[in-house]
């Protein structure tokens, strides 16, 4: 599907009466003329969804469901807000030199940039930074100094912010 609402993200929930025989079949459209949506009664700010994470030293983009939704959301956002532009910021775990996170940051942000354009067809400017490991929303290491993998997990991340 090119535009609208994914198939996979619409569910039909009914109940057949008691006591009754359709004679028929059921048919109905759903049908809202542009006009008719309401405006945005919000905007994006600064987001983080944790299941955009990447494996470790990869910049493979697999989003989850909760991503794509929220992903879907941001595009219907900037295609009613044509002024507005996307920066996607790429970050890593504290494992590697800055020589090596930096530039997988910024392959990160490449890569989730390319889904906005390619998946959901983003006309808006959208640029890409890396911030490598040098935010961490989460520690890389217990207090004791031993690793700490689910936080390593939650800082390879990619960031958005719409300006």
């Amino acid at each position: 599907m090119r535009k609208g609402i994914e198939e996979k993200r619409i569910t039909l929930d009914y109940t057949a009466a008691k006591d009754e025989n359709l004679l028929e079949p059921l048919q109905f459209r759903l049908f809202i003329t542009p006009g008719a949506y309401d405006k945005l009664a919000f905007t994006f700010n600064n987001m983080t969804y944790s299941d955009a994470n990447f494996e470790y030293k990869s910049a493979d983009f697999r989003p989850g469901d909760e991503f794509i939704a929220y992903a879907d959301s941001v595009a219907t956002y900037l295609s009613l807000n044509p002024d507005k532009h996307l920066t996607i910021i790429g970050h890593t775990d504290s494992i590697g030199s800055d020589a090596y996170n930096n530039p997988l940051g910024l392959e990160r942000a490449e890569n989730a940039r390319k889904y906005f354009l390619e998946k959901l067809e983003v006309k808006n400017p959208i640029t890409v930074q890396t911030m490598g490991k040098r935010r961490p929303v989460a520690p890389n290491s217990t207090r004791k100094g031993k690793d700490n993998p689910e936080g390593r997990q939650k800082n390879r991340r990619v960031n958005f912010i719409i300006e």
